[in-house]
């Protein structure tokens, strides 16, 4: 299992929060994208086992950051409305 993946996929799932911004993208500039696609492919073949270890940290922190980060979005659009929308305009 590569743990690293934890931080990487709390990058990502980061940026899936943002609206204009990509998950993707995040996963291009940390240099993983290929092997995601790889490794995502190869989930659903006879392989999957061995993909499975960058996969599941991935997963566990994109999930983390969505859950966690989601109730932060949540407060800013409840107390502070005007400049959040604002703020996710302009990164349109």
């Amino acid at each position: 299992m590569e743990w690293k993946n934890i931080f990487r996929g709390f990058l990502m799932g980061t940026t899936d929060l943002i609206p204009g911004v990509s998950g993707g993208t995040v996963a291009f500039v940390l240099g993983i994208y290929d092997r995601l696609l790889t490794a995502i492919s190869g989930f659903f073949s006879r392989d999957w086992k061995r993909h499975i270890g960058f996969l599941l940290p991935l997963a566990l922190g994109m999930g983390t950051a969505l859950i966690v980060l989601s109730k932060g979005i949540d407060y800013l659009l409840s107390e502070h409305k005007e400049p959040t929308q604002f703020f996710s305009w302009g990164l349109c």
